[in-house]
């Protein structure tokens, strides 16, 4: 038999806050988890590290970055 683990289900949400967009996600479990974004969903290799400053706040975490004309794809992996 093999192990399994049993990992909480993590929620990225987005809300546009004036000239930027705010992504948070909870902090309980998520220390191993990197948000990463791409400009589609085509391309599983456009899939590149986010460089903003995450902020802990202890139940979530955040991070605030301006929001553009073009798309924008966001995910933590």
């Amino acid at each position: 038999m093999g192990a399994y683990q049993n990992r909480p289900l993590s929620i990225l949400s987005i809300t546009r806050s004036g000239s930027n967009i705010v992504l948070r996600w909870p902090s309980a479990g998520t220390s191993d988890l990197a948000l990463q974004q791409s400009p589609n969903l085509t391309a599983p290799e456009s899939w590149t590290p986010n460089t903003a400053t995450v902020t802990d706040e202890g139940t979530n975490k955040f991070v605030t970055i301006p929001a553009t004309n073009n798309a924008q794809f966001f995910r933590l992996h």
